[in-house]
């Protein structure tokens, strides 16, 4: 069994290039592999990499599904990004959620 702790700074580190080589591809992976664990850290890493297409095509729908699943495993953060969506936006469709909350 991985070290989830290790595989995320590992994945993170990747991400931005810190002490290797940067490979957005394989962070995007790793941090996937990590929410499929059921890490909360992990699902939110991925649904801002999703949001960004940061080593995988852009995804709004992704994102927010990754959001969604975080939150449910009570990550406050993807709580909180959630929150500030509109209530009938979880995730749903590849459009940038409106944030008109008239």
């Amino acid at each position: 069994r991985k070290d989830q702790l290790s595989c995320f700074f590992y994945a993170d580190a990747l991400g931005r290039g810190l002490g290797v080589e940067k490979d957005v591809v394989a962070s995007f992976e790793l941090f996937r592999e990590q929410c499929d664990a059921g890490s909360s850290e992990a699902c939110y890493e991925l649904s801002v990499k999703y949001l960004q297409g940061i080593g995988t095509p852009q995804s709004f729908e992704r994102s927010g599904q990754a959001l969604d699943k975080a939150c449910k495993m009570h990550n406050k953060r993807a709580c909180a990004v959630l929150d500030l969506l509109p209530k009938n936006w979880r995730g749903r469709g590849d459009k940038i959620p409106s944030f008109d909350r008239k």
